[in-house]
């Protein structure tokens, strides 16, 4: 396959699979006005920290099978193997929620204790019951991925967003039933995914097809990716307990609203992330393979800083057009957390040489020190800036990793990546970005300046992409030019 075919067949993906994430990013943007108006921040920020527990206590759940099962499926070629890697993995994390709902159950008086200053025994309780019926619809969409079925993928989760729009109306808004409400209605949304799975997937994951050597082989695989969830998770989800702690809980609610604004970018960078893995993997036999994996990173760098400037720029505009009052200093975190998300997304990029080559342990070592970085920037900048130190403490924690697998991935993989264009384009986006401490307040010469900037930058973007990248992207133009002409025809 060319280069510019494989281009072609990334975006398509992409394209669904950023569907299937604006839908659920839609989901979250489109309750944050009734947040806003029904939770106050302290709310908010009882109903983020409990998440993010449950976001640690998923990742020892799915113990990096999610992964492991991409990884050995595409090295099987028959049906019945590669059914197997979807079995041995349901039947481990069927047995893992098993035991750690206990362990969370016995632990609630002491998270109680040490973070909430009410009883939140109802909420963990909901969320228990959401752990266990969250494996299914999980293992469904990565079978999905894996099949290279996007369509179908989006179809669940365009289900998913449906009942999780009405069910989330009906408890929170028409009943008022509160935090305890909006998870009930994620619940129910999971039980009846969870009916269809087991229909959809009856025959792949039943037990006949457990293949215990297939398991130890994948655990051995994923085992070494579980401290660096860990560490991934102390980098996205500690910050909340360090704020706060030191900025009280309505400042975390506020971080958490911030944090939602940045997820924006989000839909570019998830929607990228869901179909890369399966991409890259299928692609890295082809003669072709580097050169597409090169060009990919230019176009995400180009793709990504031009939506994090823009979502920075505008921040406090979103917010006041979503939110009440009592949000609108969260515009700063928004600002924030538009980079981080660039930062996610080529992490994937730079861990594609050290996967193809079966060794995740750069990829480890490489988040482990990203991690404490962050914990010491948290201890450092919490106290003095707040909410806005702990955002700046996660982004650098987060762009060091893919510093580190970029460096380690040259190494057993070498592609000619345009590093100096991608720093470039990351730093001037950032600097632009940073105009917003003298442009916060609304007006129309303030919104005049910020549309100049970006249209700055995006010439910029264009200028640069044809100078660097001139003969694969005009391939690539055509081909979108054909296509349009076709469709016209």
């Amino acid at each position: 396959m060319s280069t510019r075919f494989q281009i072609k067949q990334l975006l398509s993906d992409s394209v669904v699979y950023g569907l299937t994430g604006m839908l659920n990013r839609f989901i979250t943007m489109f309750f944050v006005p009734v947040y806003s108006r029904i939770l106050m921040p302290a709310d908010y920020g009882v109903m983020n920290l409990i998440n993010i527990i449950f976001m640690a206590v998923t990742i020892i759940v799915v113990c990096g099978f999610d992964g492991a099962t991409m990884r050995w499926y595409y090295d099987e070629k028959e049906e019945q193997k590669q059914n197997a890697c979807f079995a041995s993995w349901f039947w481990f994390q069927l047995m893992s929620v098993l035991l750690l709902s206990v362990v969370v159950y016995f632990c609630i008086p002491v998270f109680t204790n040490l973070v909430f200053d009410t009883d939140v025994r109802i909420l963990f309780l909901i969320q228990i019951a959401n752990l266990f019926f969250s494996i299914l619809p999980l293992i469904l969409q990565i079978y999905f991925r894996a099949k290279r079925n996007p369509k179908q993928y989006l179809r669940v989760a365009l289900s998913n967003t449906v009942m999780s729009i009405g069910f989330t109306i009906l408890f929170l808004v028409v009943l008022r039933m509160g935090i305890k409400g909006v998870f009930i209605a994620t619940l129910i949304s999971n039980v009846i995914i969870s009916i269809y799975a087991i229909y959809r997937l009856r025959d792949v994951i039943k037990w006949q097809n457990l293949n215990s050597i297939l398991t130890k082989k994948m655990l051995r695989y994923s085992l070494p990716l579980i401290p660096t969830s860990i560490s991934y998770w102390v980098l996205n989800g500690s910050a909340n307990f360090f704020v706060k702690h030191y900025s009280g809980i309505s400042e975390a609610g506020l971080y958490a609203i911030g944090m939602q604004l940045g997820a924006a970018v989000a839909l570019v960078t998830s929607a990228f992330q869901m179909a890369w893995s399966a991409f890259a993997f299928d692609i890295k036999d082809s003669p072709t393979a580097k050169n597409t994996y090169a060009l990919v990173l230019t176009l995400y760098m180009i793709i990504s800083t031009f939506m994090a400037l823009g979502v920075s720029l505008f921040s406090r505009e979103v917010l006041v057009i979503l939110t009440t009052p009592p949000y609108y200093d969260a515009y700063s975190i928004g600002c924030i957390y538009a980079f981080h998300a660039i930062s996610i997304g080529l992490a994937y990029i730079a861990f594609t040489g050290i996967s193809i080559m079966k060794t995740t342990s750069p990829y480890a070592r490489a988040v482990f020190i990203s991690s404490i970085l962050s914990l010491i920037l948290y201890y450092m900048f919490t106290p003095l800036f707040g909410k806005v130190g702990a955002g700046f403490a996660t982004l650098i924690g987060y762009t060091l990793i893919p510093i580190i697998v970029f460096y380690e991935s040259q190494k057993a993989y070498p592609i000619q990546f345009n590093f100096k264009l991608a720093i470039f384009l990351f730093v001037f986006a950032a600097l632009l970005a940073s105009s917003i401490i003298f442009l916060k307040e609304i007006t129309v010469l303030n919104v005049c300046i910020k549309i100049t900037l970006i249209s700055i930058y995006g010439y910029t973007c264009y200028m640069l992409l044809k100078k660097y990248n001139q003969p694969e992207m005009e391939k690539v133009m055509q081909a979108i030019k054909s296509k349009l002409n076709r469709g016209e025809k």
